[in-house]
This record gives C-alpha cells, structure tokens and sequence, in this order.
C-alpha cells in the first residue's frame, strides 16, 4: 500500500511548481500539481508496495481541541501571507471530491483527523508492504514496523529510524514547535506567548527528563510530559476518532478489494478529462524521469 501524505504533497508541489505565483492559484493549478505528484509515486512505487491510498488532513483537528496553542504559530502566518489559505484548502477539498467522485482510490477524510492520525492506523493494520510518502519526521516512531518504509520527497530518500523508542522519548521530551509544542519544562503557551520563552533544552535537563522518565518519577514535569505524548504519539489517537478510521477503511477494505488496474484506468481517463496529458506522458515514462530533480 502506497500511503500519501495528501496535503503535504499538494502543498510542497504546489510551491515547487508555482513558487511564489501562489497568489494567483486557481483549481486548475492545484489539481495539476498535486496529480503529478500522485502520478509520480504511484509510478514508483506501485510493483512494489501496491496500490494508493490518500491520506487528507481534516480541516478541524482534535488536538486543537485538546491543545488550543497546537500550530497555533503557523495559522498566524498563514494570516499575515498574502497568499489566501483558506481558498487553497477549499481547492484542495473540491478537489478531493471530484477524484473521489471519478476515480477509484481509497481516499480517507476523516472528521477531527490528521493525515498522521490515518496513516499511523493504516501502517498498524496493515497486511502488506506499504510505504509512507511524507517528509514529516514524526513517522518515524512507526519506522518498528517491518512492513513499513517511509520515503521523503523532500530528502529524496527512505527515513530509517534505528531506535524508535529513543525517537518517540526525545521528541515528547523536546517537544515540537513547528507544531507550537513546547518541551516538558515549558508552560503551555511558552511559543506563541511573546512575554514567555522556552526554557532552554540543554544536556543536563533532556537527561534528567529522561532520568525521571525512567525512574517513574515525573513529578515536576508530569503534566507537560503527557500533554506532549497525547500531541506527539500516534498510539494516543482518541477512541472516537480512532472508530471513525476504522469504520471508513473497513467500508474501503469491501469496495477497494480489486483496486488494481482500474485505478490506473480511471485515472488516465480523469486526466484525460482536465487535458493533463503532460501528466499522463510523465506517468508513462521510465521512473529515472523523475519531476523531485
């Protein structure tokens, strides 16, 4: 199974194509570049992982709900862009509902969920050898899983990940904030509150964290520490949200079981349909052609 990061890739193919012409997007520009990149990594790794899945991030997140600060920072520079987000996402949507409409693919929206929340599912009930196409690095917790690799477009490589309970352990202790978390020692809007900052992560507070951790003694940062683990691991996925996964690939594990060449089928002819015939002459090509270069 090929397990596509869907807004990811529509986004970094978007601004890998367009660059700063962003401004000026229109439907016809998204579906171009994110059916490329579709085109691209069904081409390469179809013999061997099998057929697609998109993977899409929920316009409403329950971290949110449970972390109000969560990409707190990046939705404010997302406001000051001259570019309009929240058009880009609602092309991003019709756009989605129009593959989903004219072409057969698993393609999972879920109400409250994030690509990562599906895919971390998907790789735990998996039955086959998938691949994760995305460049975010918390997959790599999932890198234990012997039937599953995750490629990069933006490294152009395979992750591996050798320890990824060392992994997972760091990154809650560090917390992430690109995603407006912030390591155990900091208070919750340490980020995004301009008066506050981190307190600073040096060797001597990441290894008594990890000490307390392993001691079972987390007193002084116990709260922060979980706060941290519910965000960052994708074992936590709440029960709900975890049923409303389960309830839609079960759906597609009935109407997707022959995917097969009618994917390819339907695809070519959806390309055909929008005259993306540059698409469709890339798709065809040897996979050394390849539009990351």
């Amino acid at each position: 199974m090929i397990l596509i990061d869907a807004s990811q890739l529509m986004i970094a193919n978007m601004f890998s194509i367009y660059g700063k012409r962003l401004e000026e997007i229109q439907k016809h520009h998204v579906r171009y570049a994110y059916t490329r990149g579709i085109a691209y990594y069904y081409k390469k790794f179809h013999s061997e992982y099998g057929n697609i899945a998109l993977c899409y991030d929920h316009r409403a997140s329950w971290r949110r709900d449970y972390f109000p600060h969560y990409k707190a920072s990046r939705r404010k520079e997302q406001k000051k862009s001259s570019m309009d987000w929240g058009n880009m996402y609602d092309l991003f949507m019709e756009l989605h509902d129009e593959i989903l409409d004219e072409v057969n693919v698993r393609s999972y929206l879920v109400h409250g969920c994030e690509a990562d929340d599906i895919i971390g599912y998907l790789c735990n009930k998996a039955e086959e050898k998938t691949v994760i196409v995305s460049s975010d690095k918390d997959f790599k917790q999932l890198n234990h899983l012997h039937w599953v690799d995750q490629y990069s477009p933006a490294h152009k490589e395979f992750l591996v990940c050798e320890d990824t309970n060392a992994f997972l352990q760091e990154h809650i202790i560090r917390g992430d904030s690109s995603d407006g978390i912030p390591n155990v020692y900091s208070d919750d809007d340490a980020i995004v509150n301009e008066d506050k900052k981190q307190m600073i992560m040096n060797k001597k507070r990441y290894n008594a964290a990890v000490d307390m951790i392993e001691m079972g003694d987390m007193t002084s940062i116990e709260s922060h520490y979980h706060r941290n683990k519910t965000l960052i691991d994708l074992n936590e996925i709440p029960s709900r949200h975890k049923g409303l996964i389960r309830s839609q690939h079960k759906i597609y594990n009935t109407l997707h079981k022959d995917q097969g060449e009618l994917f390819e089928r339907e695809f070519i002819e959806y390309l055909k349909k929008h005259s993306l015939y540059k698409v469709i002459e890339e798709m065809m090509t040897p996979p050394t052609l390849s539009f990351e270069n």
